[in-house]
């Protein structure tokens, strides 16, 4: 999932849209029991990690799921860019580059989906990418999972 928060958004109606996002995706992880569903919510939040309030408000938004960006993600010394993760830490990583155009860096995040395949997804602030063709991608690489013309 893909966020971007206003700065001037109303905290309230923030929290209630991530309750009612997280509340969506408990009920599609339930409605297939028999799938293992991991999530991964990243963007731009608009609230600073360094900030102590924030860390606990958001700990208490997303109590499910764990914050992998440690480092700065603006030119201002600002954690804006986050990246949440319901994936065991193992099958994840993710990486803060450099950006000439934009004053937020490019948050990349890398998941394992077997042996012999990753995915790789680069959120950036100022420049949407592709996120239809990227779940397009995942869609066919899960799709093709157990089949042979993907070997």
């Amino acid at each position: 999932m893909c966020v971007y928060r206003r700065p001037s958004s109303d905290m309230s109606h923030f929290a209630t849209a991530m309750s009612r996002l997280t509340s969506y995706l408990s009920a599609c992880q339930s409605a297939s029991s028999n799938v293992t569903h991991h999530t991964v919510i990243m963007g731009d939040f608009n609230l600073d990690w360094f900030d102590h309030q924030t860390l606990a408000r958001m700990s208490s938004l997303l109590p499910e799921y764990r914050q992998l960006v440690t480092q700065i993600t603006t030119d201002y010394a600002s954690a804006l860019d986050r990246v949440y993760r319901s994936i065991p830490a193992d099958q994840i990583q993710c990486y803060v580059g450099e950006s000439y155009f934009s004053d937020h860096k490019p948050v990349t995040v890398f998941i394992d989906i077997d042996q012999h395949r990753m995915i790789s997804i680069i959120y950036l602030q100022q420049t949407i990418c592709h996120f239809k063709q990227i779940f397009i991608l995942c869609r066919q690489l899960f799709q093709c999972r157990n089949t042979d013309r993907c070997k």
